[in-house]
C-alpha cells in the first residue's frame, strides 16, 4: 500500500472515530483481547509439558491448568459482551452512510439527481457490503488490528526463546543466524500472500463489476417479458425472437462470470493454505532442530512452533485484510 492509500484510509478511520469514539473503543480493546487469546493455551500447554518432563506434582499442574481456564475463560466472557454489543452497532452503520448521502442530495442540483451515473457512483458504497462502508471498514479495521497484535504477541514470545543460548560464539550466532533467515522466509511467503490478494481481490471487483450490468439488463428484460402489454407489442413488432436470444446471451454471460468467480475463489483459497503450510513445514523443521541440539526444551518446542505459526498465519490474514482496504474501500 502506497502513501495515497494510506492517506484515504486514514482520513475515513478518522471520521469514524470523530462520530463514534465508543465503537472505536471497543474495536481496540475486542481486537486486544481476541489477539492475546490464542497464546494462553500455547504458553499453557508448554508450561504443562515442561511441567511433566521434569516431574513436578500434580497439584502444580492442576494449579497451572486452573490458572490458564480460568484466565481463558474470563477473556472468552469479555469477547463475548464485547462482540455482542459490536454486532447491535454494527447493524446502524448502514443507516449512517444512508443518511449522509439523503443529507448530501438535499443540496444537490437536479440536473444531477437525475443522472443515473451520479447516483449509482455515489450509492457504489452501499452496495460493497450489507453493513456499508463504515461497517465493512469497522470489520477490516477490528480484523487487521487482531491479526497485527497476534503477530506482535507471537514475536514477543518468540525473541525471548531465539536469543535463549545468548549471541556470544559460533552456536549463539548461528541460532540467531537460522531464525533470521526463518522470520525472513516467512515475511516473504506472507507478501507474496499480500501480493496474490490484491491480484485476485481487483479481479473480483472487475468480475462483479460486469455481473452488475449483466443482471441488470436481465432484469429489465425479465421484467419486460412478464407484462402482457408489453408482450403483445413484441409480438405485433416481431422483436420476441430476438428478445429470447438477449436473454439467453445474457445468462450465458451470467455463468460464464460466476464461473470464473469461482474458479478465482478456489484459487485463493489454494494460496490461503498454501502459503500457511509452507511456514508450518519450515517451523516445524527449524524446531526440531533445536530441540534435537538441545537449545530448547520440549515444552518450548510446542510454545515456539505454535507460536510462529499463529505468526504466519496472523501476517498473512493482515495483508490479505490490508489488501481488501486497498481495492474495494478506495474504489469506492
Amino acid at each position: 500500500m502506497d502513501r495515497e492509500d494510506f492517506k484515504y484510509i486514514w482520513l475515513l478511520l478518522k471520521e469514524i472515530t470523530g462520530r463514534e469514539k465508543k465503537m472505536a473503543a471497543c474495536t481496540l480493546l475486542l481486537s486486544v483481547l481476541e489477539a492475546v487469546n490464542p497464546y494462553i493455551a500455547i504458553l499453557c500447554t508448554g508450561l504443562l509439558v515442561d511441567g511433566a518432563y521434569r516431574g513436578e506434582g500434580l497439584r502444580a499442574l492442576f494449579s497451572c491448568a486452573a490458572a490458564a481456564l480460568a484466565l481463558k475463560l474470563l477473556v472468552q466472557i469479555l469477547c463475548s459482551r464485547l462482540g455482542e454489543w459490536f454486532n447491535q452497532k454494527m447493524d446502524y452503520t448502514r443507516e449512517l452512510d444512508e443518511e449522509q448521502l439523503n443529507r448530501q442530495s438535499l443540496f444537490m442540483d437536479y440536473e444531477y439527481l437525475e443522472d443515473t451515473s451520479i447516483q449509482e457512483l455515489r450509492t457504489r458504497p452501499l452496495g460493497r457490503s450489507f453493513f456499508g462502508i463504515r461497517g465493512w471498514f469497522l470489520l477490516q479495521l477490528k480484523d487487521s488490528l487482531k491479526e497485527l497484535l497476534s503477530a506482535l504477541t507471537a514475536i514477543a514470545i518468540l525473541f525471548p526463546m531465539a536469543l535463549q543460548d545468548g549471541l556470544d560464539g559460533e552456536r549463539g550466532g548461528l541460532s540467531l543466524l537460522a531464525s533470521l533467515l526463518l522470520f525472513l522466509v516467512i515475511g516473504v511467503l506472507v507478501w507474496g500472500n499480500y501480493r496474490a490478494g490484491i491480484h485476485y481481490t481487483r479481479k473480483s471487483v472487475e468480475i462483479l463489476d460486469g455481473l452488475d450490468g449483466v443482471h441488470n439488463k436481465s432484469a429489465y428484460y425479465l421484467d419486460m417479458l412478464s407484462g402482457v402489454e408489453s408482450q403483445k407489442d413484441l409480438r405485433i413488432n416481431g422483436q420476441q425472437g430476438e428478445i429470447n436470444q438477449d436473454v439467453g446471451a445474457l445468462f450465458e454471460a451470467s455463468r460464464k462470470g460466476e464461473w470464473r468467480m469461482g474458479q478465482m475463489y478456489i484459487r485463493r483459497q489454494f494460496l490461503n493454505v498454501t502459503f500457511p503450510g509452507i511456514s508450518g513445514l519450515l517451523v516445524y523443521l527449524f524446531a526440531a532442530v533445536k530441540a534435537y541440539l538441545g537449545q530448547i526444551s520440549i515444552g518450548n518446542v510446542v510454545a515456539y512452533t505454535a507460536s510462529i505459526i499463529r505468526l504466519a498465519q496472523s501476517a498473512s490474514r493482515f495483508a490479505i485484510c490490508a489488501g481488501r482496504c486497498k481495492i474495494q474501500i478506495l474504489q469506492c
